[in-house]
C-alpha cells in the first residue's frame, strides 16, 4: 500500500511538472512599444520656366533601425500598427502656398546585374495648400499607403521618402517627415 501511495504522489508530481512546462501554451514574454521613424528634408526652389511656378524635389532616408527597441526586437516582431504619417514645417524663410505637391515613400534595391529596381512604392498628393512655420500635415490611410509603409519597414534597411512640387514663389524651407507607430513583438 505505501508503495502504491508512493507511486501516486510521484505520478501526480511528474504529471504537474511536465503540464505547466508546456511549450505550446503560447509565448513565454511579448512587449510593446511606440516607434517614430523620421527624417528631414531641406528644400530650394528654382523657377521652371516651362510651368512659370518654383519648383522643388527633395529626398531623404528613413532607418527603421535607428530606433532600437525595433532594432533589438526586429526577428520577433508580430504586428505593426502605423498610427499616422505626418510632415511638418520646421524652417522656412516665408509663408508659401504649394500649389501642388506629392509625399512618396519607396524601396530601392539592386538585383544580380546592379540594376536599381523599386520594390515598394506609395505616395500622398496634395494641391492648393498654404504652409508656414510649425504646420503640420497628417496623411491618412485613404488608398491602402500604410499597407506599403508596414512592407517597407519589415524589410529592416532603409528605404527613400521624396518630396516634390511647385510653388508660386522662390522659398527655401525644411521640412520633418515622420511616421509614427505601435508595434507588438513576441518571444
Amino acid at each position: 500500500m505505501k508503495k502504491l501511495f508512493r507511486f501516486f504522489i510521484i505520478s501526480v508530481c511528474v504529471t504537474f511538472i511536465f503540464t505547466s512546462c508546456n511549450d505550446d501554451d503560447g509565448y513565454y514574454l511579448d512587449t510593446s512599444f511606440k516607434s517614430v521613424f523620421s527624417t528631414n528634408l531641406h528644400a530650394i526652389t528654382a523657377e521652371n520656366s516651362a510651368t512659370l511656378l518654383d519648383t522643388f524635389n527633395t529626398t531623404g532616408l528613413i532607418n527603421p533601425n535607428s530606433d532600437p527597441n525595433f532594432w533589438y526586437y526586429r526577428y520577433v516582431i508580430s504586428a505593426i500598427d502605423i498610427q499616422s504619417v505626418t510632415l511638418r514645417v520646421t524652417s522656412t524663410n516665408s509663408n508659401f502656398t504649394l500649389k501642388d505637391g506629392t509625399l512618396t515613400f519607396y524601396s530601392l534595391e539592386n538585383d544580380s546585374i546592379v540594376i536599381v529596381k523599386e520594390l515598394y512604392s506609395t505616395d500622398w498628393t496634395m494641391t492648393e495648400t498654404n504652409m508656414s512655420l510649425g504646420q503640420q500635415i497628417v496623411f491618412r490611410n485613404t488608398n491602402n499607403q500604410y499597407d506599403v509603409l508596414f512592407d517597407l519597414l519589415t524589410q529592416f534597411r532603409p528605404f527613400c521618402v521624396s518630396f516634390k512640387g511647385n510653388t508660386e514663389q522662390n522659398v527655401q524651407f525644411t521640412v520633418q517627415v515622420q511616421i509614427n507607430a505601435f508595434v507588438w513583438a513576441y518571444y
